[in-house]
């Protein structure tokens, strides 16, 4: 697993806050195409982000 998260630590950052403000964008230029794209997949991250919570033991208030 640490082997797993050290090769991840290079990537680039993706998260569903990231998509937000993406979604943000999206609005004032208005592109519905671009997102509805960046929706989709800041819902499947979400999924994502919750599994690893539950997984890791997360606590909302830590």
């Amino acid at each position: 697993m640490k082997s797993d998260f050290e090769s991840m630590k290079k990537l680039p950052r993706k998260s569903s806050k990231d998509y937000l403000e993406l979604m943000h964008l999206a609005l004032e230029m208005n592109d519905k195409e671009w997102f509805e794209e960046l929706a989709k997949e800041r819902e499947r991250i979400e999924k994502i982000e919750e599994k690893i919570k539950l997984e890791l033991g997360w606590k909302e208030d830590e």
